[in-house]
């Protein structure tokens, strides 16, 4: 473990090989000092699992009882704040004069205790660094004293064969030898490896050269999917947080790569990009269908910038967007109160509960658009189908990508999302609009979406249990399927 003190009190960072020789150098630092702990006031000995303010008598005179006290930070390397805590500890010392000493084990070479160490030895900081590896604490009779605490005999090669299985385990490097770990003994600074890496993973989709000429349906579709199996996931587990979407669009077709980068604001104000999305061989079309199921579901900063942009429908609402929460209520909200926006809901009953769509649409009666979000299984039969070159299971009428949780569009056909709609108390006239006249008023097509002269003659005949009776076709009856 390892130990931060103030340079011009002549103490310094200690790094310790093991539990049992911490403990001892734990105590003995805490006993330094002439006195004792017991019936002091509560001001001189604060406790909490990495922070412990000891009294030293004799020291400057602190205002809260007149005794002055050292700062002990154990474990700092695996402390969730060390830079705020080194703060507060280095405030304590100005007051008082009192020694500041941080005592842990390594925890990664880019822990904030590893950077503390690297600056003391580069002179960057006051301080002095003090290592102690397992065969150093060996040679001051650490198994011996391991021995005499089991009431065992020690012979030398006791402890070799214990250290040999103790420098075998996991994390020995850092726990017994001093090296952070994923460093191989040799420190690289951390701000030139963040230039050269990024911390989360890498998204990637490349085309091949026939997908330009599969029919748009499927084109679309095989998007769609992809979206949904790797994207969805992954934006689904973004922090409730402000965002920022940046894109780089390839500048040829040649190779070039787009790269799409989402990040999120801390609360120290520094972006974060958790992943990236890289394109080869996507295009144009495909790309801006991706971008808007990013942007769509980074939060309501974006949707409301994209409803700025000229956006008028918010597409499947629920899924796949950040969850709509009572403090940040993201896309969902946004998308639901503006006026401008027409509402896509899948009522099949998987998507999103039958309970909530019905509360949307009393809410927005002349807005919602039921969509069916149907693949190759719709109206047919379970069993094994493939979206684009996605196989998919059908399995009660729920689509999912083979060997996955993920839905994979849905079987729903339209006459049936009406009567799930009617079924879970919608008026029957407004969920047969949510199926005609909205959609089309979406969509800017005149001529169908309502029985009316001088309209299109596209018609189906429900019977009372709402299942389809006939359909006519501009004017024509269609045969019985």
């Amino acid at each position: 473990m390892a130990g931060l003190i103030r340079a011009d009190d002549v103490t310094a960072v200690k790094e310790r090989s093991s539990i049992e020789d911490v403990v001892r150098e734990h105590v003995t630092l805490r006993a330094a000092g002439p006195g004792s702990l017991k019936g002091l006031c509560p001001f001189h000995e604060e406790k909490s699992p990495s922070f412990n303010v000891r009294p030293v008598v004799g020291a400057w005179h602190c205002f809260g009882c007149g005794e002055g006290g050292d700062v002990i930070i154990d474990e700092g390397a695996h402390h969730q704040h060390l830079d705020e805590l080194l703060k507060a500890a280095w405030a304590l010392g100005d007051w008082d004069g009192g020694r500041i000493t941080v005592i842990s084990t390594h925890n990664g070479k880019d822990n904030p205790f590893n950077t503390l160490c690297e600056e003391i030895r580069a002179k960057k900081r006051r301080g002095s660094l003090h290592r102690v590896t397992i065969h150093d604490a060996l040679a001051m009779g650490l198994f011996r004293r391991r021995c005499e605490v089991r009431d065992q005999p020690y012979t030398r090669q006791a402890e070799e064969a214990w250290l040999a299985d103790t420098l075998a385990s996991w994390g020995a490097e850092e726990e017994y030898l001093v090296i952070p770990s994923s460093s191989g003994g040799v420190y690289i600074r951390s701000d030139l490896i963040e230039e050269c890496s990024i911390g989360g993973r890498i998204v990637r989709l490349e085309l091949p050269d026939a997908h330009m000429h599969l029919p748009e349906g499927e084109r679309a579709a095989i998007i769609a999917a992809w979206c949904e199996a790797e994207l969805g996931p992954l934006l689904r587990m973004l922090p409730a947080a402000r965002t920022t979407l940046g894109y780089d669009f390839a500048r040829s077709g040649q190779g070039d790569l787009s790269v799409m980068a989402p990040m999120f604001e801390q609360q120290d104000m520094v972006k974060v990009c958790p992943w990236l999305v890289e394109l080869r061989g996507v295009p144009y079309r495909e790309q801006w269908t991706i971008f808007e199921f990013v942007a769509g579901r980074l939060g309501k900063w974006f949707a409301g910038a994209a409803i700025d942009a000229g956006a008028r429908g918010a597409t499947h609402l629920f899924n796949a967007m950040a969850p709509l929460r009572h403090r940040d209520p993201g896309p969902v909200l946004a998308l639901w109160e503006d006026p401008r926006v027409h509402l896509e809901l899948i009522m099949d009953g998987v998507h999103v509960r039958p309970e909530l769509v019905a509360f949307v649409m009393a809410t927005e009666p002349h807005r919602v658009v039921l969509v069916t979000d149907a693949m190759a299984a719709a109206a047919a039969a379970d069993g094994d189908y493939v979206l684009g070159e996605l196989p998919v299971e059908v399995r009660d009428r729920v689509a999912r990508i083979a060997g996955t949780d993920t839905i994979a569009g849905s079987t729903l056909t339209l006459d049936r999302a009406v009567r799930n709609c009617v079924a879970a108390g919608v008026p029957l006239a407004q969920a047969v609009r949510a199926a005609t006249s909205v959609p089309a008023d979406y969509l800017g097509l005149g001529d169908v979406g309502r029985l009316a002269a001088g309209k299109r003659a596209d018609l189906a005949v429900l019977a009372d249990d709402l299942t389809v009776m006939r359909v006519m076709h501009r004017g024509a009856w269609l045969q019985d399927a």
